[in-house]
């Protein structure tokens, strides 16, 4: 799996903000890594609602639905 990220280049002092450009560079990430991410989210989400149990599925597809999101991971 292979995600793309823009990454802001600071302006330097004395540059025009216009003169901002984003650089992008290819993360690889594997499938285990993957499921660490979507884990974490998911323990992030449960903390969020409270630690309320009952809803770990809903948590899990939630945390998995924003990792892919966030590093453009097609299913």
């Amino acid at each position: 799996m292979a995600k793309m990220v823009k990454k802001v280049v600071k302006k330097k002092e004395g540059e025009s903000s216009l003169k901002r450009t984003t650089a992008t560079r290819k993360v690889t990430l594997s499938e285990s890594e993957l499921q660490s991410l979507i884990e974490k989210r998911a323990y992030e989400i449960f903390l969020e609602r409270g630690c309320t149990h009952g809803d770990n599925e809903g948590d899990w597809y939630r945390a998995e639905r924003e990792v892919r999101n966030k590093y453009k991971i097609k299913n």
